[in-house]
């Protein structure tokens, strides 16, 4: 008639746990059957069985005290008495924290450890960014807040972790060298012209370029006029007698190093925030510390991290360990210690203000989405970050023996670590992003540039270039370039709507900002020169000019990773003779300063300091008067500084 005994679940004292027991009448009359059960159990006292019918009763564990319980119930029907053996384990219950989120809780478990679930749908919730909002599926939704400033010199957006926040426009340059951009806060941004007899182009000491009237034009040089302008390292050249005399550049002093400790390894990725702080890595065998420094040097935190960072693609160039998703939101890839095959990965999100962890996923969270078999390592290549809507991207991988590859592109959520979709191939290269899409190569068995819409994952185009590559290395304002062989492309179908003359080796090699293209040619261990190509023009024209044409860089030096300015120039440093440079976009030096050290590779523009590391772990920051990143492009070989694999907007 019914099962002997029932084992509850291990229960916390206080809640209570369930089980079903079914009564099984095998007579054709309809029977009564009684129930006597005492606490901490309990359950209804009868139940109507009809003939030949079962019915099923629920009894709760409703335990009021640590320990474990056992009794014997007993089941009576007709003359026919039965015992049911009842047994459950009560624990104490577990203090756990607040959840991490408006509509994110903890809650214990029987096992003594704290989980995080979503908060009940219908609960009343705020934000810094939702107002009267409701929780619906571990998020809040309900009215945006309203951020706008009136100040048509602010972009108004609203960030999770803080609140409205108004960013400051960035006006474009002007193309005329004898007007500045200027911004009202009714009118947006202008022009004015600067001052009559502002330089507005080389003085060789017999003419100048100067600026009148808005235009600029060309004069005689003035005995003592300025001929060559003062930079952090050199005094302004003046006409001598028809010549420019200027001193010989100073060696750079830094405004602050760093050392890292004895044994660490340094993973300098070249990331920064608009407010000049700067990130890195210092791995000591299995831990690893997330280190920040302020403009000055100043260290604002350091926070350990459980592994070592994932070193990420397979192409050798730059894919950074390390990249802002936010102003507020800083993303890791790690990896645990252990060979290409047993090394366990995972993604993480930390506080970009404090260095706390905010949320971690690795193998083990995204197995079920993914269906991995159990022991297959998971890899992630690299990653990077949307905002329309704010996706985290991952390009993940597996190989399950021989050629038995699959990649996956997975979007994440960026405030919870929500898996959100995923897109499956065989073998995902190069992985990149605009505004509201991610594009990627599938390299193996066939050549195809895919288009992903951020939002869903849904394909928004596909081609198959089997025969060629066209790696995607930059997306921005529309356009998609790729390489092998190097095209522009329309980004919201792929078509190739010209073909400039890049055809370099690896594909973190180009820049794009004020409508230039700036390519390094580069292998595996080293970038060589620069090249400057105007997208504009004949697919048959010859670069604008070649950085071993100049005869400061005209060297075979290793460089250093190059930067996009603000002043529509290129920072870059020569690795041996170490040197940095700037070089306008014609090609011309602005300067050139020697360095007291070997730069490595990345660099960072904070707020008029550049700082990089050395292949001897330090770090080090000099000071670049006037130099801020480019306000809009593709800017360095992550795209922006926050090296999330997407460009300045």
């Amino acid at each position: 008639m019914a099962p002997s005994g029932v084992e509850f679940a291990r229960t916390l004292v206080g809640e209570s746990a369930r089980a079903t027991v079914v009564f099984t009448n095998a007579s054709r009359a309809p029977r009564s059957v009684e129930l006597d059960v005492q606490a901490p159990f309990s359950g209804p006292t009868s139940v109507e069985v009809g003939g030949g019918e079962s019915a099923s009763v629920e009894l709760l564990f409703l335990p009021t005290a640590v320990g474990s319980f056992a009794q014997r119930a007993t089941v009576t029907s007709e003359q026919q008495r039965l015992p049911l053996e009842l047994e459950g384990v009560a624990a104490a219950a577990v203090d756990c924290p607040a959840g991490p989120a408006p509509c994110r809780a903890t809650r214990a478990t029987a096992e003594g450890t704290c989980i995080e679930v979503n908060a009940e749908d219908g609960l009343a919730c705020s934000t810094p960014c939702v107002e009267a909002g409701a929780c619906h599926q571990g998020r809040c939704l309900g009215q945006p807040r309203r951020c706008d400033d009136s100040d048509a010199c602010t972009t108004d957006a609203c960030a999770e972790a803080t609140g409205c926040v108004h960013l400051e426009v960035a006006c474009p340059t002007p193309m005329n060298p004898c007007e500045v951009a200027t911004c009202d806060a009714r009118a947006g941004c202008g022009v004015v012209e600067v001052a009559d007899g502002t330089s507005c182009g080389e003085n060789t000491c017999v003419t100048a370029k100067v600026c009148l009237s808005g235009v600029c034009g060309e004069v005689s040089s003035p005995e003592g006029s300025s001929c060559a302008p003062p930079s952090t390292c050199q005094a302004a050249g003046r006409c001598q007698q028809g010549r420019c005399a200027q001193p010989p550049p100073r060696p750079l002093t830094p405004r602050w190093s760093y050392q890292a400790a004895a044994g660490a390894t340094l993973t300098f990725p070249g990331v920064g925030d608009r407010a000049g702080n700067v990130y890195w890595l210092e791995s000591t065998g299995s831990t690893t510390q997330l280190v920040s420094v302020a403009r000055d040097g100043v260290e604002r935190f350091r926070r350990p991290v459980a592994g070592v960072p994932n070193p990420g693609s397979t192409y050798p160039v730059e894919t950074s360990p390390l990249f802002l998703s936010s102003d507020t939101q800083l993303v890791l890839l790690m990896r645990e210690p252990g060979g290409a095959n047993t090394a366990q990965h995972r993604v993480e999100a930390r506080s970009a203000l404090d260095g706390a962890l905010q949320w971690s996923r690795g193998r083990a969270d995204l197995a079920m989405p993914l269906g991995l078999n159990p022991g297959v390592p998971l890899w992630m290549m690299s990653g990077g970050a949307v905002s329309s809507p704010p996706r985290l991207f991952l390009n993940l991988r597996i190989n399950e023996g021989g050629a038995a590859w699959t990649s996956w592109i997975v979007a994440l959520e960026p405030s919870t670590g929500a898996f959100v979709w995923k897109q499956a191939s065989t073998y995902l290269a190069v992985t990149l992003a605009d505004v509201d899409t991610i594009y990627t190569y599938e390299d193996l068995w066939r050549h195809e540039l895919i288009a992903l819409s951020a939002a869903t994952g849904a394909r928004r185009w596909s081609l198959d270039v089997t025969g060629s590559a066209a790696i995607p290395v930059v997306a921005f304002a529309g356009r998609l370039y790729t390489l092998y062989p190097s095209a522009i492309r329309d980004a919201t179908t792929g078509a190739a709507s010209a073909t400039p003359p890049m055809t370099f080796w690896s594909p973190r090699n180009t820049l794009v900002a004020d409508g230039r293209v700036i390519a390094t040619d580069s292998n595996s261990l080293c970038w060589r020169w620069l090249t400057f190509f105007d997208p504009s023009a004949p697919a048959a024209a010859a670069p604008s000019w070649e950085s071993p044409r100049v005869p400061t860089l005209n060297r075979g030096a290793c460089l250093a990773q190059p930067l996009v300015t603000s002043r529509q120039s290129v920072l870059v440093a020569t690795k041996e003779a170490p040197t940095l440079y700037e070089l306008r976009y014609d090609g011309t030096t602005r300067f050139s300063c020697p360095l007291p050290i070997a730069p490595a590779g990345a660099a960072v523009l904070a707020q008029g300091r550049w700082v990089t590391s050395t292949t001897t772990g330090r770090v080090e920051a000099f000071d670049v008067p006037a130099q801020e990143v480019a306000a809009q492009g593709w800017v360095t070989a992550g795209g922006s500084l926050d090296r999330a694999n997407r460009p300045v907007r």
